[in-house]
């Protein structure tokens, strides 16, 4: 059955492909950032970074078995995700 776009009930995503007989492309960072998983310890950081006390929710996440991952500029948390297991 086909269906449209905006009507396809699975979620959409990204593939990416590399051609492993080319070289890899080297890829210079405007601003160099120190990528990392964190835990509890992080939680100040992280409720800082949301701008509110969030750190509930936030002992939730890793009390339920979530990671998450971040990114430090200049030794300040500049961007955090989370992944959540199956």
């Amino acid at each position: 059955m086909m269906v449209s776009a905006e009507n396809d009930p699975r979620r959409s995503g990204t593939i990416w492909v590399l051609n492993l007989d080319e070289p890899t492309p080297v890829i210079t960072p405007l601003v160099p950032a120190t990528f990392c998983r964190v835990g509890p310890e992080s939680l100040p950081a992280l409720v800082n970074a949301a701008g509110r006390d969030l750190s509930a929710e936030i002992r939730k996440r890793f009390d339920s078995g979530r990671r998450c991952y971040t990114a430090w500029v200049d030794g300040k948390l500049a961007a955090y995700a989370w992944v959540s297991p199956n």
